[in-house]
């Protein structure tokens, strides 16, 4: 029997483990694979979890019942893991993405995790919706009285002119 395995750039991460659980339980990999496909197992796993925290830090905050951890942080770090953890995606795909910071970049008042999920989301996106070999800039400038800016630009497909007033509605997908 020859399996399919769906990949992470085609998929949600649940798509992804039952496929590469299904070709594990009916023997469809073996040796060296096997371990490849625990890992592509283990990181969509923790994918699929983020995303569930995701919403339901969503759920908490639509409902007004949850308080998020804002302190000041250190925002260059914070973005440059955020573009790190799209790196395999984005080597995948051709696609550059180029991370600019002035020097310094002050502190911000925000969530730690809601701005990792924030920057994964729109990188991401500018990933998954670039064209091969495309370009991501990432450039964090400062503003008057010390506000810090982070623009993502890229080359891709771009936002549909009728889905442009619903890009920052929950859960809307164009």
């Amino acid at each position: 029997t020859q399996g399919s395995l769906v990949t992470a750039g085609q998929a949600t991460p649940l798509a992804v483990i039952r496929s590469a659980g299904e070709n594990l339980a009916d023997g469809v990999v073996s040796g060296p694979q096997v371990a490849t496909y625990g890992a592509l197992v283990r990181d969509e796993g923790r994918r699929l979890s983020e995303m569930v925290d995701r919403v339901m830090d969503f759920a908490g905050l639509a409902s007004g019942s949850q308080v998020s951890a804002r302190r000041t942080v250190a925002l260059a770090p914070i973005l440059d893991a955020a573009v790190a953890a799209l790196a395999p995606e984005s080597a995948q795909r051709g696609v550059a993405v180029r991370v600019a910071h002035p020097a310094p970049v002050p502190g911000v008042v925000g969530d730690p995790a809601a701005l990792t999920s924030a920057f994964q989301n729109i990188v991401g996106n500018a990933v998954k919706y670039s064209l091969d070999g495309g370009v991501i800039d990432v450039v964090t400038t400062v503003t008057g009285a010390g506000r810090v800016q982070v623009m993502v630009s890229d080359r891709g497909l771009g936002v549909d002119a009728d889905d442009l007033p619903h890009v920052f509605e929950p859960f809307y997908r164009g």
